[in-house]
């Protein structure tokens, strides 16, 4: 095993770039939501309280069904 200091900085460089890839790839998801959003006549504003808010439900969601699945809702 590596000493202590090294894991720590290890860990540390570990989760920016965890952080980095969900940042670049939410941003990227929202581009296409736009473009697709604009392609059909969408507003941004209905693509606002639609589209985009589901996305930030689904975790809940599969949190809610595994719950329920193992009795525990």
């Amino acid at each position: 095993p590596l000493p202590p200091a090294p894991s720590l900085l290890l860990a540390l460089f570990g989760f920016v770039v965890a952080a980095t890839w969900i940042d670049v790839l939410a941003d990227e998801l929202v581009q296409v939501l736009e473009f697709l959003g604009a392609a059909v006549g969408i507003p941004e504003e209905v693509l606002g309280l639609t589209v985009l808010a589901w996305g930030n439900s689904i975790g809940d969601f599969s949190t809610n069904i595994a719950m329920a699945k193992r009795g525990l809702a």
